[in-house]
């Protein structure tokens, strides 16, 4: 299988409500593919931060079970969106530097002209 589909069936995986089948197939592939297991270690992680405070990691659990299509669809979301506002924190950031070191860079040319000029001025 293809990481896309792989990925696909992480959420249901983690929330073990897909079938021993696909279960087998997804733990096939992660245990070959870093970057399907990293993804995967990363929806566990944000499944638990996000239901155990409200539940207890195990009735979170069982809740995921009970409405399993509602819930996988939403993490499927709220992973697409988390991507999303990393990818634009990391443009911010890359982008406030950019302009920090033009600014730095600026002041430094200013401050030796100056410095120039009022040497040649003695």
């Amino acid at each position: 299988m293809t990481c896309d589909i792989i990925k696909d069936l992480i959420p249901m995986y983690v929330d073990d409500t897909a079938s021993v089948e696909t279960k087998n197939a997804v733990e096939q592939h992660i245990a070959g593919c870093p970057d399907c297991n990293t993804y995967c270690r990363a929806i566990k992680k944000t499944e638990d931060r996000i239901r155990e405070p409200l539940y207890g990691k195990e009735k979170a659990r069982e809740l995921v079970r009970e409405k399993s299509g509602d819930i996988t669809e939403l993490d499927r979301q709220f992973a697409t969106l988390s991507k999303k506002l990393k990818m634009r924190k990391i443009r911010n950031t890359i982008i406030a530097i950019a302009l920090l070191t033009g600014m730095a860079t600026y002041i430094t040319i200013d401050i030796v002209n100056a410095i120039k000029r009022k040497g040649n001025g003695k």
